[in-house]
């Protein structure tokens, strides 16, 4: 570790050095005769004419309650390459240019800011020109549509799941940002309504809000999946203007009433859900479809369970908190002719989509609601 010592001491004690450094086998290697020669030369001079281990001791300050300034620079000792503690903030700086009343320090440990609900970014102390700030936006997932209520021997589909949300990354120097940038969190909404009367279609689900940080990232929320009709059980749609990283859509539900589908995969951001089981011109009631599946490699990956028939579909798995990855969507509910249908499950956190619900039967049972989005979130790291 880098030492500093008093102006002058090595003239006065050479051994100073050597027992200040005696756990040190290479700095205490100094020879007597390398010691005298030093001892001639200024404080100043002395750090910089050290080189210990292929590089020269510079001043350190390990007990700072403030963070360094264009004044901490080479009059009071210091030079690239020293650091310095904050300790009321346990932030580390390294100076890149001790140049008089110009000198520049760098913070060493990152600036990490999480928001999972929106509020205000602050640009950190201590940033400087060579600074940058990363991160990563996810939309709130949408909620999936509800069954449809209907007749015996006539198609009831399932509600239709809602689309995963987008993401949008960026890496930028923090000198384009300003003091404080606003951010805005997108919520996972509901998923429709179960419906309690006869002959009625489902109810589609409301679609998740945007994450945006400043004017510098966007990441359009889920769409939600549309409630299953006598024909149909639509998914919630995608296009590349929700974000960077388009999500994918809401798996639609059967038109013959049979089972639901299967979610798909984001890239990044929140998965899609599945649809729910419908109920066909027979009265077979049908199982839901599996949530989608976070992004490929992550650990715990899997989306919600699909519902079997009567049953809700499974919760998507949830990312890590205040990680930013995309979150399983909901598994879709399924149909019943015998109680009421089951519902969709919620899709995870961050961004997940709902899973559609289950398709009912008149005077029997109530048609399954749609699974609730789950809430986006917005990480930014400045180092």
């Amino acid at each position: 570790m880098p030492v500093d010592f008093p102006a002058g001491v090595l003239a006065t004690d050479p051994s100073f050095l050597l027992g200040a450094n005696a756990t040190d086998p290479a700095k205490a290697a100094i020879t007597a005769a390398g010691l005298t020669m030093i001892a001639a030369a200024s404080a100043a001079a002395q750090r910089t004419a050290l080189a210990l281990d292929g590089r020269a001791i510079v001043k350190t300050n390990y007990i700072a309650i403030t963070d360094p300034g264009v004044g901490t620079d080479n009059t009071l000792g210091y030079a690239a390459g020293s650091e310095w503690l904050n300790t009321a903030t346990l932030t580390i700086f390294v100076c890149l240019d001790a140049a008089t009343g110009a000198s520049v320090w760098r913070r060493r440990s990152a600036d990490v800011q999480v928001f999972t609900a929106s509020g205000t970014w602050t640009k950190p102390a201590g940033v400087t020109s060579t600074s940058r700030s990363r991160g990563l936006v996810i939309g709130g997932g949408g909620g999936g549509g509800s069954g449809r209520r209907g007749a015996a021997a006539s198609v009831r589909c399932g509600g239709g799941a809602a689309s995963g949300s987008a993401a949008s990354d960026f890496d930028l120097p923090t000198s384009f940002l300003g003091a404080t940038e606003t951010v805005t969190v997108g919520a996972g909404n509901t998923g429709g309504a179960a419906i309690a009367v006869a002959d009625t279609s489902g109810a589609s689900g409301t679609a998740g809000g945007t994450t945006t940080f400043g004017g510098i990232a966007r990441a359009q929320g889920g769409n939600p999946g549309s409630g299953g009709t006598n024909a149909t059980g639509s998914g919630g749609t995608t296009n590349q203007n929700h974000g960077k990283f388009a999500p994918a859509g809401g798996a639609s539900a059967s038109t013959t009433g049979a089972a639901g589908s299967a979610g798909g995969p984001s890239p990044l951001g929140g998965s899609a859900g599945g649809s729910a089981g419908g109920i066909t011109t027979g009265d077979v009631a049908a199982a839901g479809g599996v949530g989608g599946n976070r992004p490929a490699g992550i650990v715990a990956s899997g989306g919600g369970t699909a519902g079997a028939v009567s049953a809700a579909g499974g919760v998507g798995t949830s990312a890590t908190a205040n990680i930013p990855e995309g979150g399983a969507g909901g598994g879709g509910g399924g149909a019943s002719t015998t109680t009421n249908a089951g519902a969709g499950g919620n899709g995870g956190l961050y961004g997940g989509g709902g899973g559609g619900g289950g398709a009912a039967v008149n005077a029997v049972g109530n048609s399954g609601a749609g699974g609730n989005g789950a809430n986006g979130i917005c990480v930014v790291i400045t180092e």
